[in-house]
């Protein structure tokens, strides 16, 4: 469950258990699902990261649209807010909102090459 959360966090772990086999019994609870994502350690997307990166360069050249000879992209970055925890603290520090409670925040950027085959 990689996406951005569009909806609930309860409709999002129902959409997401129903791409499993429908005869499966597999449920678990908002709590659970937190607590599960909270052991994902931070080096796995590091490391997908890694993968995507050099499965797409390599022999892939055909994929990679042009304009005018250059790859054209875009940046998009923004904030994530994170669990609040003293290992998180260290790393990123914490802010204050606006109603004065401590939040600890990571920037995080997406690139995109934004010339779409044409279809």
């Amino acid at each position: 469950m990689m996406n951005f959360l569009r909806k609930s966090l309860f409709l999002e772990i129902e959409n997401f258990t129903s791409l499993f086999k429908t005869g499966s019994n597999l449920k678990f609870s908002k709590s659970a699902f937190v607590q599960a994502r909270k052991k994902i350690k931070p080096e796995v997307f590091d490391k997908l990261s890694q993968i995507l990166l050099s499965v797409f360069y390599t022999n892939n050249d055909a994929a990679i649209k042009l304009w005018k000879g250059f790859r054209l992209l875009a940046v998009d970055g923004s904030r994530i807010t994170l669990p609040i925890t003293d290992e998180l603290k260290t790393i990123y520090g914490k802010t204050k909102n606006q109603s004065d409670s401590v939040i600890v925040q990571a920037r995080c950027s997406v690139i995109y090459d934004i010339i779409l085959p044409k279809k």
